[in-house]
């Protein structure tokens, strides 16, 4: 019979792993990006709305309110739910021009809705590219993340929807 050798490093190793403790779940941050020319769309039908694959743009000489959707977690829980949602109006006229933005963070369920309403409002210079930018954590009051960010915007002439963006945490494991 043969006596059994043992690895003396490969045994130290074993035991190490054996009484340390196991590594923490670690996240790390997402985020999704939506163009606007699949997501967008004109509260009214009219051929003033432009889609292109830079953005959803006015090209008539009217103010029209445009509606955008991204994907979302509707629990609007940690592992989907996002800390922040933002949206890119980019001014392609010639003059400064006015853009509300309004994020609708949530869902409706049955004849429930589940959502807040929070404006912005930002007058953008010629050419300028602006970035409406909401924070869970100074949006809401209680633990909940902004679940499936949804946007309404004013398109001033000119005045053009790029992409949206929500971040997330997701976990990675150890």
């Amino acid at each position: 019979m043969k006596p059994h050798s043992i690895d003396t490093p490969a045994l130290a190793l074993a035991l190490a792993a054996s009484i340390l403790p196991s590594a923490a779940a670690e996240s790390d941050v997402r985020y999704s990006t939506r163009g606007a020319a699949s997501a967008c769309a004109a509260f009214a039908p009219t051929q003033q709305i432009r889609t292109s694959a830079s953005g959803v743009k006015n090209a008539g000489a009217s103010t029209f309110y445009v509606v955008c959707g991204m994907d979302g977690d509707f629990r609007g829980v940690p592992d989907g739910g996002a800390f922040r949602a933002d949206i890119a109006v980019t001014n392609r006229g010639d003059i400064p021009a006015k853009v509300n933005c309004t994020l609708r963070p949530g869902y409706v369920e049955g004849n429930a809705p589940h959502q807040g309403a929070f404006p912005q409002s930002h007058t953008l210079d010629a050419g300028e590219q602006y970035w409406f930018e909401f924070y869970a954590d100074e949006l809401l009051t209680d633990d909940y993340l902004i679940a499936n960010p949804n946007f309404t915007c004013t398109l001033p002439p000119n005045v053009e929807i790029n992409h949206m963006n929500r971040y997330y945490r997701e976990d990675i494991g150890t």
